[in-house]
Parts: C-alpha cells; structure tokens; sequence
C-alpha cells in the first residue's frame, strides 16, 4: 500500500502514530496525522502553513483542546489507522494521480486530509482559514511537472507531462482555481522544454 510513499511522507506516517500514542488513542485519527505533517516546517506543506499564516502551535493547541486523550500507548502495541484516516490516504493517492506524479509525499496527504471534511483536522484547518481548493492552488503552483522517468528522454517526457496536464485543463473549468493552477504549469513546463527543443 505504501510503495509510492516518500521517505518524507513515510516519516509524517510515523509520527502521526507517534502522536496518536502519546494521546493514548486506539488509532490513528486525522488529527494525528495533521500533526505529523506539520512537524517539518520546510516542506511544502510547512510553506503552505506559512502562506496561510497558520501557526503549528496553534494547530496543536487546538488538538489537545478539542480531542480526547488518556494513557500513553506502549511502542508494543499495534494502532491501526481510523476509518477517516483511511479515507484520507485513498484521497491522498487520488491527489497525486491528478497532478499525474507517481510518488505520494506529505503535500498530497494534506490534500487527502482536506477531503475529509468532517474531521477534526479539516474544521481545524478551515477555522484557519485553509480550504482544499486554495491547498490545491497553492501546492499545484509550487510542485513541477511529473519528471521523466528516464533523463535521457527528458525532452520527450516533458512534451507528454506537458499533453496530460492540457488534457486536463480540458476537463477543468479553465477560470477556477484548479484551471489556472494548471495553466501556470503548463507554462513552467513549456519553458522547461525550450532547451531540448533549441528555442531562445
């Protein structure tokens, strides 16, 4: 299940269980998992924090406020992951599927997490200000192109990254959020081919 997961994203899981036993909780809730992503401030979900002016001490300060908690959980002892986060982690997968990337990193689990709009972590989120469609915009508008496979046909997979991501606008309403994030991208990925295609 975890084999696209970056260490950096299998790094957000750990601590997500990390935190879910120190609350003493029997599994791994959203909110969880919210903490565990904003552990990194330098990653893009710890940028996007910062566009949105949301502090992690007040992400975390609203957790211990609004979620139960009890014993410390034994290292020993399994927790599994809750129902919401599960859903959470199958959005995550259809994020990065949508941006066409074969890898899911921290920025497509807080995308995931943002779907979930009923969670703890998602109304923590929204009273912050942050809603999925401005984390879409932003994190679509900072993350390139899928990259090529193979360095040696970059130019050429470029040139199809490129073809999905018009094929996609095809399908995107091209005045909303998502339709100009795309449009941004596109051109990122147009000025990233002109050196293979010898263009000026």
């Amino acid at each position: 299940m975890f084999e696209r997961y970056t260490e950096s994203a299998r790094r957000t899981l750990f601590f997500a269980r990390y935190e879910a036993s120190q609350r003493g909780s029997v599994s791994i809730a959203s909110e969880h998992l919210l903490l565990g992503l904003i552990r990194e401030v330098n990653s893009p979900v710890g940028r996007l924090l910062v566009k949105f002016h949301v502090s992690p001490a007040v992400v975390l300060q609203e957790v211990d406020a609004r979620a139960r908690s009890g014993e410390r959980v034994p290292p020993s002892m399994e927790i599994p992951f809750s129902e919401e986060t599960k859903h959470c982690l199958r959005f995550a997968a259809e994020e990065a599927d949508r941006l066409h990337h074969n890898h899911i990193g921290p920025e497509h689990l807080f995308l995931g997490l943002l779907r979930v709009d009923r969670s703890l972590a998602a109304s923590i989120l929204a009273a912050q200000g942050v809603t999925l469609e401005k984390a879409r915009d932003e994190i679509g508008s900072e993350l390139p192109p899928p990259s090529p496979p193979d360095e040696t046909t970059a130019g050429d997979g470029r040139l199809e990254a490129i073809k999905l991501l018009v094929e996609q606008l095809g399908r995107t309403d091209a005045d909303s959020v998502e339709g100009r994030s795309l449009v941004a991208r596109i051109h990122r990925a147009i000025d990233a081919l002109k050196p293979h295609l010898g263009a000026p």
